[in-house]
């Protein structure tokens, strides 16, 4: 027995057009083949086919688990990239309110793929023409800007023109000299 006799003929053609397409792992196929031929128990036999069939037609597991991880982490990052523009845009649709902070305490926002501590800011809002009212915010404010964010500082806010509930913090701003509180 030349250990290829038994063997289904369609692994057999695989084999043979691994061969032609590596001709450099002939020697390889020819030595299983030797192996399996020389094996005393059918359960070698069953494995060396194994190694065979693995050979001629490898797993793409490897492949579609990293292609799934790739396209997960894609995912995932333009999620973030949403979200900083969905904040970018909502501040620049909103409405600019100038707003006192009454409290600063700690809060959870979401940042980058988990929940992170945070700034909750309580605000007097002060709307042109209107009665001032209170909002709330959490937002993740870098340590550059927190001294701008302690009670009683002023801040520009911008207030959902639909919502007034919905406050987002005006990152901008905070780069530039606190607004004046003539209110």
């Amino acid at each position: 027995m030349n250990g290829r006799a038994d063997l289904p003929p369609p692994l057999l053609e695989k084999l043979d057009a691994f061969v032609l397409g590596h001709p450099d792992r002939e020697a390889l196929i020819e030595r299983l083949f030797k192996k399996r031929a020389a094996a005393d128990t059918q359960r070698e036999r069953d494995a060396i086919e194994k190694m065979l069939r693995s050979v001629a037609s490898p797993s793409r597991a490897g492949w579609y688990i990293a292609l799934a991880v790739g396209l997960f982490v894609v995912a995932v990052f333009g999620l973030l990239r949403a979200s900083g523009q969905n904040h970018l845009a909502a501040v620049a649709a909103g409405e600019k309110v100038v707003a006192r902070v009454e409290r600063l305490d700690s809060g959870n926002c979401w940042v980058g793929t988990k929940t992170s501590l945070c700034v909750h800011l309580v605000l007097e809002l002060h709307p042109t023409g209107r009665e001032r009212y209170r909002g709330e915010l959490n937002h993740d404010i870098s340590n550059l800007y927190l001294s701008r964010v302690q009670p009683g500082a002023w801040l520009t806010v911008a207030v959902d023109r639909a919502d007034k509930s919905k406050v987002y913090i005006d990152e901008e701003s905070l780069a530039l000299p606190p607004p004046d509180a003539q209110k």
